[in-house]
């Protein structure tokens, strides 16, 4: 009996010990156009977009989308399947709006694209496929700081704006207009604040952002687009070839916002250990991974 109990911990100790090790790999993305290879890991934060992102790049199906959306200082936006021909099947799906306080909109960021809330998305779903790059501009920092509380007071805004359309809400578009006859800005930042738990029950709370030391920092030193933090899901990151996003966004146009050539991209997945990503690339996982 006693070497069965032994035997019964060791099992366990060694089934522990094995969990453990699978969970110091990582999926290391690469994303290779003709300007270069990006290399890109995707966050444990936000599951539902990590779990999609590799389902489609390990099917292949990222595989000959190409950067639709370019623009200098801002970002350059692609994988969209459905504008592929002969792609077998569309993706019709949206993921659910995944948010960290963790994570916002500096430079080499990879996030997810969507359409707007007043197109039928107040949740602020992801498309299924389509992302983009985070390029942006640095920032000095009242501007950062300003652009913050504008930020937050945008994202609530819009959702109360959709609310305020039901006839059931009458009474506060009355008190909003007669605050805006009166000037009242005061007035309607409390009454948009009013608002906030009633959005929340429509639509899902909104996120306020309130950035740590270090984020304001990378938006000085490195840029980025924070005005987007808080209504979109960031999931990953370039860790290595930041100059690839510079080339893009900087590729001449063509018409509107597509680039003269279009820039093909291939997305391919290999599973690495986090030590030898962090020693081949400098990148630091969370003590919390």
């Amino acid at each position: 009996m006693k070497n069965f109990k032994t035997a019964a911990v060791l099992m366990l100790f060694s089934a522990v010990l094995f969990s453990a090790c699978k969970t110091e790999k990582d999926a290391l993305v690469t994303i290779s156009t003709n300007y270069g290879d990006m290399k890109v890991v995707l966050f444990d934060e936000t599951p539902k977009h990590k779990e999609n992102f590799l389902k489609l790049a390990k099917n292949g199906d990222y595989n000959q989308t190409y950067f639709h959306r370019v623009m200098d200082d801002f970002m350059i936006q692609g994988g969209d399947i459905n504008r592929v021909p002969g792609k077998q099947g569309s993706i019709d799906y949206t993921i659910p709006f995944e948010f960290s306080p963790n994570l916002v909109h500096t430079k080499g960021m990879l996030a997810a694209a969507r359409i707007g809330e007043n197109q039928g998305n107040p949740e602020r779903n992801s498309s299924g496929c389509q992302f983009y790059i985070v390029e942006g501009t640095k920032y000095e920092l009242d501007r950062l700081k300003q652009g913050m509380e504008q930020g937050n007071k945008k994202n609530l805004s819009v959702l109360a704006g959709l609310l305020l359309r039901d006839p059931a809400y009458s009474e506060y578009v009355q008190r909003a207009q007669l605050l805006q006859s009166e000037g009242n800005m005061q007035g309607l930042d409390d009454l948009l604040e009013e608002l906030r738990p009633l959005v929340a029950e429509k639509y899902g709370a909104v996120p306020v952002v309130s950035y740590t030391k270090e984020q304001m920092d990378a938006y000085v030193e490195v840029g980025g687009t924070p005005f987007l933090d808080g209504s979109y899901t960031v999931f990953g990151k370039v860790i290595d070839g930041l100059p690839i996003v510079d080339s893009v966004a900087q590729a001449p146009l063509g018409r509107g916002t597509m680039t003269a050539d279009t820039i093909f991209m291939t997305v391919t997945v290999e599973e690495m250990p986090k030590k030898k990503i962090t020693k081949l690339y400098g990148y630091e996982y969370p003590q919390s991974n």
